[in-house]
């Protein structure tokens, strides 16, 4: 095995990966509209060779825009790696966190809005202080599949996970208290 060999980690291509560079420009249509065209230009290594860092100038990026589309990119943004394999799978579903263990040292106002969390349906109460934050009681299954489930323990939820039913925050509790 030569030195070459021992270096590059098991699994890693041979050779540096190459880069991306986006490229915006806004243009005209032939209505006289502006339409932003935005692209990504994958550049190979320009100078390879044992122990150079490489060469990916965003000048070849450019070039490339600029044959196509004949207009010079404003903003050219990167360099990237492009992820290998990204595209081959399907999106993977983000893993939805809830904090049961401290649900008893917040304070939940009574604000109440119905909403969705991941594949269950429920009611969801703001957190006094963490804008961030909501306690999440569990109703029922979103889409039942058949077999009942027994609807989960309450939890603090992040905000950005739940999917709010209606537009505006329930108010009709805290006239009844």
């Amino acid at each position: 095995m030569d030195e070459k060999e021992e270096k590059r980690k098991v699994g890693a291509p041979p050779g540096r990966r190459p880069v991306i560079w986006v490229c915006s420009a806004v243009s005209t249509d032939s209505v006289g509209a502006p339409k932003l065209i935005t692209e990504k230009f994958i550049v190979q290594d320009q100078d390879p060779g044992e122990g150079k860092p490489g060469s990916f100038p965003k000048e070849i990026a450019e070039k490339q825009f600029y044959d196509k589309y004949k207009v010079q990119p404003v903003i050219t943004l990167g360099p990237f790696f492009d992820k290998r394999g990204a595209s081959a799978g399907k999106p993977k579903r983000k893993k939805l966190n809830i904090d049961r263990e401290n649900f008893d040292s917040y304070k939940i106002e009574v604000k109440r809005r119905d909403a969705f969390f991941g594949e269950w349906k429920g009611f969801t109460n703001s957190i006094e202080g963490q804008p961030d934050l909501n306690a999440f009681f569990f109703i029922t299954e979103a889409n039942p599949s058949g077999k009942k489930k027994n609807p989960p323990a309450p939890g603090i939820v992040n905000v950005s996970d739940l999917v709010f039913i209606d537009t505006e925050p329930d108010n009709s509790l805290k006239e009844s208290v």
